[in-house]
């Protein structure tokens, strides 16, 4: 199965935010989606989301689900699909943290009936596997910014979806929580899923993703291996910095260092 997204633009009066990305997603790959400030990242998964965008964007392109528009799609069906982490950390109802959590589920679930005896497991897996088991009755709204981050990655995983998008999903994290929500997203592409992941971390991009998406001011300027992607020039172009790189163990590595001189 993949997600395949052919000359999506999205454009404000007079300006475009995005301009003609093309590109896929496969089932089983971990993707990282890079670039500055204001490149126009999120916008872009609000697109392939089919989020509908506000009076004044306008939206042109494909996006295709195993070759179905994906705006064909039912919502509740497009759930079903493709699962969403927002990098805004809100939920709109005063819930508790295992409800928040629950609403992953939603899609799969009739809708005035009790969640089943599978839904439940899949949710304590998912709590369990994000280490948020211990917050389960604590209102969602109290936490802090990397626990609410790691309950929203959770109810996107609930949802056990063939594609996860997310939106910075490490931003907040301290760096024990940043490497396991790396690994996470890493174990979930080598269960089968596609995961296309918002990142600024240049060296856990590195170390992490199969593929690099690296954009520049709406366009997509460079995709494939980090190796190939995260090059100094590419680099100096995106973001107007140099990097420091390496090997460690095997793995390439790569800090950003200092303002570029270009």
């Amino acid at each position: 199965m993949s997600l395949t997204i052919s000359n999506l633009a999205v454009t404000i009066p007079q300006c475009a935010i995005i301009r003609n990305v093309s590109l896929s997603l496969q089932k089983g790959e971990l993707v990282g989606l890079i670039g500055a400030n204001g490149a126009g990242k999120s916008t872009l998964l609000k697109a392939i989301l089919g989020i509908r965008p506000k009076q004044d964007k306008k939206q042109t392109g494909l996006v295709q689900l195993q070759g179905q528009d994906i705006t064909k799609l039912s919502p509740r069906a497009r759930a079903r699909r493709i699962a969403y982490m927002p990098q805004e950390h809100r939920v709109e109802w005063d819930l508790s943290v295992r409800d928040v959590v629950a609403l992953g589920r939603f899609a799969h679930q009739s809708w005035l009936g009790s969640p089943s005896a599978k839904c439940a497991k899949i949710i304590d897996d998912c709590m369990t596997r994000t280490e948020i088991t211990s917050l389960t009755t604590r209102p969602f709204s109290v936490l802090s910014g990397g626990e609410k981050a790691r309950v929203l990655l959770a109810r996107a995983m609930a949802g056990q979806t063939p594609f996860l998008l997310a939106d910075e999903p490490i931003a907040a994290l301290d760096p024990l929580h940043q490497l396991q929500v790396m690994n996470l997203l890493r174990q979930s592409a080598q269960n089968g899923q596609g995961v296309l992941a918002v990142i600024h971390d240049l060296t856990l991009a590195m170390r992490f993703m199969d593929r690099v998406l690296l954009m520049n001011r709406g366009e997509l300027i460079a995709q494939g291996p980090p190796q190939k992607v995260l090059t100094e020039e590419n680099l100096a172009n995106a973001f107007g910095i140099t990097p420091l790189s390496g090997q460690y163990q095997g793995e390439d590595w790569l800090i950003p260092w200092e303002k570029s001189d270009e």
